[in-house]
């Protein structure tokens, strides 16, 4: 793996681990912890998966860094798919009550900038931000400014695509989910 400034990094505190082997395996033994991860689906009728496996992600930050995390949506979004029902999710791959934060941008400028402080803040063990589609707010300077931030606060940025067509992003690492 290689950090932000481009140099080697051999360090396995700086991957996510899922403990699913072969996973770990393909992306060199996890995600990369301080980064940006694009995560996306194609249909909004497959966001429940994308959720859960954004969530279990997060959660599996190492145990020094269980601060909260925060769940942050663009209001077309929150629309769409709802929020995440915070009591249902209890006991969601360690996720506990008290855990977990929401918040609501009402536009997508205004959840990109909420993202972009709470990452620098350092004070989340994860921050997620959920986006329906491909908004015309979110290119590829909005991007590499997630990932700058996540960089420098140590600490995972997930993006979540709900509906969302491929695109090219700052994000190290892009995945499909689907059920």
């Amino acid at each position: 793996a290689r950090n932000i400034a481009g140099q080697e990094q051999n360090d396995q505190s700086t991957l996510l681990c899922t403990g699913i082997a072969a996973f770990d395996a393909a992306l060199g033994g996890g995600l990369q912890a301080a980064a940006l991860t694009e995560l996306r689906t194609d249909e909004t009728r497959h966001a429940a998966a994308l959720f859960g496996f954004a969530l279990c992600l997060a959660a599996a930050m190492p145990a020094d860094t269980k601060s909260p995390m925060l769940w942050l949506s663009a209001d077309a979004s929150g629309r769409e798919t709802g929020l995440p029902y915070l009591p249902g999710i209890c006991g969601l791959a360690g996720i506990v009550p008290g855990s977990l934060f929401t918040g609501l941008g009402h536009t997508v400028h205004d959840a990109l900038w909420i993202a972009e402080e709470a990452a620098a803040s350092g004070a989340f063990s994860a921050v997620i931000l959920e986006l329906r589609g491909n908004p015309k707010a979110l290119g590829l300077d909005e991007t590499r400014r997630l990932q700058r931030r996540a960089a420098l606060s140590g600490r995972p940025l997930f993006l979540l695509r709900v509906a969302g067509m491929a695109e090219p992003t700052a994000a190290p690492c892009r995945l499909t989910i689907a059920p």
